[in-house]
């Protein structure tokens, strides 16, 4: 499956399992997502169970959720995170964790863009790793 804006892709799903519902959701298991930028790749999200809202293409990713950026070499890992099309954020109000070379952080909530390059954490606490 594929979201598209004006032509530019926004991200590609692939799982081995979805349902579709009554009320046009996608229920994914083990799904894989690959967001992008100016249709250039920026991050690929991994989780147990996802769910796609088949009118307006936002995602819900649940359980393990683990997202790697390309270009920051940043690591994600929460348990629920939001993604909405409108302005490709991706969102949560769950504990967190973002590690990047030689930093770990922690915090509870967070708003980010799909490549992980412009992110606004709160409630964050930062380690230094050697």
């Amino acid at each position: 499956m594929t979201q598209t804006t004006k032509g530019s892709r926004q991200w590609e799903i692939r799982s081995p399992e979805a349902r579709v519902t009554l009320r046009g959701e996608s229920l994914l298991a083990t799904p894989e997502i690959r967001f992008f930028r100016n249709d250039r790749h920026v991050s690929t999200a991994k989780s147990k169970t996802a769910s796609i809202h088949a009118q307006t293409g936002a995602v819900r990713l649940q359980d393990e959720v683990v997202i790697v950026s390309v270009d920051q070499k940043a690591v994600l890992r929460t348990q629920r995170l939001d993604y909405t099309p409108e302005d490709q954020k991706f969102r949560t109000d769950e504990p967190l964790t973002i590690e990047r070379p030689g930093v770990r952080i922690r915090g509870k909530g967070l708003v980010a863009d799909a490549g992980l390059s412009d992110v606004t954490l709160y409630h964050q606490e930062t380690s230094i790793v050697r």
